[in-house]
């Protein structure tokens, strides 16, 4: 990894402190992965194509998506929201294919159109980086913005059934949630809730669960109306 060293002088306190906000401002402005998808990955910043997944087009009882937005995408851009905590934690679970991963997309959809930068995090992301690390360059040079952690059980199962050198870290990160004076939203997924640690899903960590289930046939049908445009066997 290359680092890039900025050294900053003045003849006072005073002037040396606004030289900093000064330079961390030009730096914000500037910023080549401000608004954009990007994930993490082994050795380097990967820039994604941003999701053409919208609301709309997510398939999903409309209480589940008006309050995961409200905690997300409407949490990042209402201060009266944040004017507790300046961060929000959210995990999705349920078996695949019942629209989380839509869900999310949908999320890097509307924010980066917003401008705001949206992030995954996978077991990759920290091969070459502790997550302490990545986090604080979050904070240092990307807020506002949502970061996921995808499969997290792949990274935070139960230590009653083996060990993840990554699960301290975390648990960590996670108690350092509340001095985060940034905004920033945790979204984490799992098709696996019942392997994860109970360390990681207490509600001082999760501000909000979304349980996902498969869908219903009146659901069913309007999966097939949104996508296929056709309606759904009788058979099912």
């Amino acid at each position: 990894d290359h680092v890039l060293r900025v050294t900053l002088a003045a003849d006072s306190e005073k002037k040396l402190e606004k030289l900093k906000e000064t330079y961390q401002t030009y730096v914000n402005q500037h910023n080549f992965y401000q608004g954009k998808s990007i994930r993490f990955d082994a050795e380097a910043i990967t820039i994604l194509d941003t999701p053409s997944t919208t609301f709309e087009k997510v398939v999903l009882p409309d209480n589940i998506i008006n309050e995961y937005k409200l905690n997300t995408v409407e949490f990042l851009q209402n201060e009266k929201l944040r004017s507790d905590s300046q961060h929000r934690s959210v995990i999705l679970y349920g078996p695949p294919g019942c629209g989380k991963t839509s869900l999310i997309s949908a999320t890097f959809n509307e924010l980066n159109a917003l401008g705001v930068t949206c992030a995954y995090l996978t077991t990759d992301s920290f091969q070459r980086r502790d997550i302490e690390t990545v986090i604080q360059f979050c904070l240092d040079y990307l807020c506002p913005m949502v970061l996921c952690f995808e499969d997290i059980d792949l990274i935070a199962y139960s230590r009653e059934t083996g060990s993840s050198s990554i699960i301290g870290p975390l648990l960590s990160v996670l108690n350092g949630i509340e001095d985060i004076k940034k905004p920033l939203v945790f979204v984490s997924t799992t098709n696996r809730f019942d392997v994860l640690d109970s360390a990681v899903t207490r509600p001082c960590r999760i501000d909000r669960r979304f349980k996902f289930d498969y869908p219903s046939k009146e659901y069913i049908n309007k999966i097939f109306k949104s996508i296929l445009k056709v309606d759904a066997p009788h058979e099912i």
